[in-house]
């Protein structure tokens, strides 16, 4: 289990070292000239589809599944170039001051944390939650229709009994998520988008806002509930914010995270080969030391930030139930299919505010009226 005690700040590394590390010497620059022969299919299509991206705001599915082929085949390096190419375009901006849901956070904290993720592929908030913020959260998620997910498939929507579920998991709207007052201010605290920025070393992209309830309707664990261990792989490099809504013990199926396995070569060759599937609990045991398998528990409010190109599951529920909200900032849309959200100008205010002066961060979305 994590505690905040196991916790270190290594010294970062170098951006450009890492993305130019083959061609450091002689033997790796030929290593390299033979990897861009081999990989050259998987290349065109990724700047074929980078073209097409840049004038529709979408990514060919061919270039997507490159861009998976390329990760597995080069244990990572791929993205760690286009992300060094992404920051080449995009510099930082002056966000508002990091204070916020995460704390008072100085350009020392930021760089700490961010070296803690840099490291092991997780950091743990000591700053929690406000529990009237999970209250609302909770009463929004057991008054509002959501949709049933059970590995048979998605049933008809509807509202969340605790005491009789009929799926493994029920997933909420980011739609129904956006007109929620609490998402609102969360989505534009300033913590948060100071640390995101921090990571991913270039004005964030909000990508992906949603809520999920788990629950122990299945006896084993589902693959449709993310529930046997992965990586993500939708877009270049990202990074996921996640807030527990109840309390989270090893029973109410705690996030399971492989420390440092979301590095370049953090993941095996055996097990990328396989390509993007789930892999099972005793792959994972028999090539990681058990010290790095980390289930990450704590009372409702706890805040924790992964970067979910490591393996990972959610552990099946086998009491109760687990309420889990989560957002992810990405450096470029460029990956998946994504759906556009709007936001209504009578959000919250400094949300509206945001949203006008940093479009990229939410590029994703549109100011509309209401």
């Amino acid at each position: 289990m994590v505690s905040q005690s196991e916790q270190t700040s290594p010294a970062p590394r170098n951006a450009f070292r890492r993305a130019f590390g083959l061609v450091s010497r002689p033997l790796n620059r030929s290593r390299f000239f033979s990897a861009l022969l081999e990989y050259r299919y998987h290349i065109a299509n990724l700047i074929r589809g980078a073209k097409i991206y840049r004038q529709t705001g979408t990514s060919p599915d061919y270039a997507y599944q490159s861009l998976i082929s390329l990760y597995c085949r080069t244990q990572g390096l791929s993205n760690d170039f286009l992300a060094w190419l992404i920051r080449t375009r995009h510099r930082q901006v002056s966000l508002p001051n990091a204070d916020g849901i995460l704390g008072n956070l100085t350009r020392g904290d930021l760089d700490r944390i961010t070296n803690e993720v840099e490291q092991n592929g997780y950091y743990l908030f000591t700053h929690s939650l406000p529990l009237d913020v999970c209250e609302e959260l909770l009463d929004f998620a057991l008054h509002t229709q959501c949709t049933p997910v059970a590995e048979v498939g998605i049933l008809p929507a509807g509202v969340y009994q605790r005491e009789h579920p009929l799926a493994e998991t029920y997933r909420f709207s980011e739609a129904a998520l956006l007109d929620n007052p609490a998402v609102q201010k969360l989505i534009s605290d300033p913590s948060i988008l100071s640390l995101a920025q921090s990571y991913l070393r270039v004005p964030p992209i909000l990508d992906i806002v949603t809520m999920w309830w788990s629950t122990a309707f299945a006896s084993e664990a589902s693959s449709e509930a993310a529930q046997l261990y992965h990586f993500d792989m939708d877009r270049i490099r990202w990074l996921k914010f996640f807030f527990y809504l109840t309390d989270v013990g090893p029973k109410t199926g705690p996030h399971c995270f492989v420390a440092k396995s979301h590095k370049r070569k953090g993941q095996p060759l055996h097990l990328l080969k396989r390509g993007y599937v789930r892999i099972p609990d005793e792959d994972i045991e028999a090539y990681y030391p058990a010290d790095d398998i980390k289930e990450i528990t704590g009372r409702r409010g706890t805040i924790f930030v992964a970067d979910t190109r490591g393996f990972h599951k959610g552990k099946p529920v086998a009491e109760g139930d687990r309420l889990v909200l989560q957002f992810e900032f990405c450096n470029s849309l460029f990956g998946g299919v994504y759906t556009r959200g709007d936001i209504a100008d009578n959000c919250d205010p400094n949300l509206v505010a945001l949203a006008k002066k940093y479009k990229r961060v939410y590029s994703k979305f549109t100011l509309t009226e209401k």
